[in-house]
C-alpha cells in the first residue's frame, strides 16, 4: 500500500486506515490494499484501493459475473469513524444491478442512519462488503424485506 504519511489525515481517517491496514494483514491475501490518496473531486476524503477476493465464493446463474479478485474504492470521510465511509467499483459491470447506484456505487447499508455502527469501524465496513460480494455472486442482491434502490444504468 502506498505510504499515507504525506497525506494530511484526520484522526479518524488515520484510525481508518490502520484498521484497513490490519484487516489486510489478517486477511492472509483475502484483501489486499493497493493505493491510498487524497480525492480529487472531494475535498477532505481519503481513498483506498482495495483488491478482494472472489474467486472462492459460491455462485449461481442468477448471480453477478465476478471476477477472481474485484477492485474497490473506498472513500473515507474526514470525520470517520462518525459518518460511514463509501465504496465504489472503477468500472460499470455492474450497472443495473441490485443495490449498485449510480452505475458504480455499492449500497452496503439500507440506511446509514440506523446501521452503521462506529464502533465497528473499519472492521463492520469490510465485513459488509465482503458480504455484499458474496450475496452479489449468489444471486441474492435483492432478498426479502431488503429496501429497493432505483436500477440506474
Amino acid at each position: 500500500m502506498k505510504d499515507s504519511t504525506t497525506l494530511e489525515l484526520t484522526e479518524g481517517q488515520q484510525l481508518a486506515l490502520d484498521q484497513l491496514h490490519r484487516i489486510v494483514q489478517a486477511s492472509h491475501g483475502a484483501v489486499a490494499a493497493t493505493h491510498v490518496a487524497a480525492t480529487a473531486n472531494r475535498p477532505g476524503y481519503v481513498e483506498a484501493r482495495i483488491s478482494v477476493g472472489c474467486a472462492n465464493l459460491p455462485r449461481t446463474e442468477g448471480g453477478l459475473r465476478l471476477r477472481s479478485v474485484e477492485a474497490v474504492t473506498l472513500l473515507i470521510p474526514p470525520d470517520f469513524p462518525f459518518r460511514a465511509p463509501s465504496v465504489r467499483t472503477r468500472h460499470t459491470r455492474f450497472a443495473g444491478a441490485p443495490h449498485v447506484n449510480w452505475g458504480r456505487h455499492l449500497c452496503l447499508y439500507r440506511s446509514t442512519a440506523t446501521e452503521w455502527d462506529p464502533a465497528d469501524g473499519m472492521y463492520g465496513f469490510v465485513n459488509r462488503l465482503l458480504d455484499w460480494f458474496e450475496a452479489a455472486a449468489a444471486g441474492e442482491l435483492d432478498r426479502p424485506g431488503d429496501p429497493l434502490h432505483p436500477r440506474t444504468p
